[in-house]
C-alpha cells in the first residue's frame, strides 16, 4: 500500500504541479507532493471505510415449490400493491441477504395453487417464517384470486387478498396432541397479541417484525375416524389434534384493544372491530 501511494501521489503531483525554476519552487513542489500523499490517504482511507455500507442489488432466483410432487411455481417481477406496504414496515424496508437466506429453504413449499412469486418482496419474519407475496392463487378449480400475501415456515401455509391484510391481518393455526398454536402477520401498530382461550387460559405477546407467535398447552377433543373397508387394523382410529377455540386480539401500544377475532373454529376469522 505505501509504494502504491507514493506512485499514485506521484503522479498526481506530476499532472498538477508545473515543473520549479528555483530552489524555492523546488521547497513548494514538495511541499505540494507530501499534500497531495495525505491527500490520497485521508481519500483512500474514506472509501474503505465507506465501502462496506454500498448495497449492492443481485439478481435472486430461489428453487420455488416441491418439484417432486407439485408445478414449480413462477417468478414475478411485479411490486406488491401499494395499500401492503402500507399496512406493512417489513414491506417498506428494502430486502437483505439474511431475507434470502432464511427464506431459500422454506420457498419449497411455494407451488401447486400458488404461482407468479413477488420474489423482490420476500421477506424474513423470523428464524423460520417467511412472507411470501403471490400474484396468483388457485382457490379452487377454475377459480384463481390475485394479489395475495402468505406467510409460510415451510409446511404450513396461510394467505390473505394483499388488499385488506391491514384489516385482516393472516393468522396460521396448527395442533399437535398437546398443544395449539398461532402464528400470524399484523398490520403497523398492532403492539402485541392477547389470546384468551374457551378455558379460560390467557397468552399476551410481543410483536416484532409484524409477526407474532404464541401457544397453549390445550386442545379439544379429537371424534375417532372410521377407517376405510378392508382396512388391516381396527375399525376407528384416533382422529387428528383438534385446536382450542378462543379469541385473539390486537393491541396497541397503549394496550387498547384495536381488532379481535374467533379462532379455533375451523378457518381462523379475519380480524374485525371489537
Amino acid at each position: 500500500m505505501p509504494d502504491f501511494l507514493d506512485r499514485f501521489g506521484a503522479q498526481l503531483t506530476a499532472a498538477s504541479v508545473t515543473p520549479a525554476v528555483s530552489r524555492k519552487g523546488l521547497r513548494v513542489r514538495g511541499l505540494r507532493s507530501r499534500t497531495w500523499r495525505r491527500g490520497v490517504l485521508v481519500s483512500l482511507a474514506l472509501l474503505a471505510v465507506a465501502a462496506p455500507a454500498v448495497a449492492v442489488v443481485k439478481s435472486w432466483s430461489p428453487t420455488l415449490g416441491r418439484t417432486a410432487n407439485d408445478s414449480p411455481a413462477t417468478s414475478d417481477s411485479t411490486p406488491v400493491i401499494a395499500s401492503a406496504r402500507d399496512a406493512l414496515a417489513v414491506l417498506r424496508r428494502p430486502q437483505t441477504d439474511e431475507d434470502r437466506a432464511i427464506a431459500e429453504p422454506l420457498l419449497k413449499a411455494i407451488g401447486g395453487p400458488l404461482d407468479k412469486v413477488q420474489t423482490a418482496s420476500v421477506r424474513a419474519l423470523a428464524d423460520g417464517w417467511v412472507l411470501v407475496p403471490v400474484m396468483s392463487l388457485e382457490s379452487a378449480p377454475g377459480q384463481t384470486k390475485r394479489d395475495e400475501l402468505c406467510i409460510t415456515n415451510g409446511g404450513g401455509i396461510g394467505c390473505m387478498p394483499a388488499s385488506t391484510v391491514g384489516r385482516t391481518g393472516i393468522t396460521l393455526q396448527a395442533a399437535t396432541p398437546t398443544q395449539t398454536s398461532w402464528t400470524g402477520l399484523v398490520p403497523d401498530g398492532v403492539a402485541r397479541v392477547r389470546l384468551t382461550t374457551s378455558r379460560g387460559i390467557v397468552r399476551e405477546v410481543e410483536v416484532v417484525s409484524n409477526l407474532f407467535s404464541l401457544s397453549v398447552p390445550e386442545t379439544r377433543p379429537a371424534p375417532p375416524v372410521t377407517t376405510p373397508e378392508g382396512y388391516d387394523g381396527p375399525a376407528t382410529i384416533p382422529g387428528p389434534p383438534i385446536p382450542i377455540d378462543g379469541r385473539i386480539e390486537w393491541l396497541d401500544g397503549q394496550g387498547r384493544i384495536t381488532a379481535a377475532s374467533r379462532v379455533g373454529l375451523g378457518l381462523d376469522q379475519g380480524a374485525t372491530a371489537p
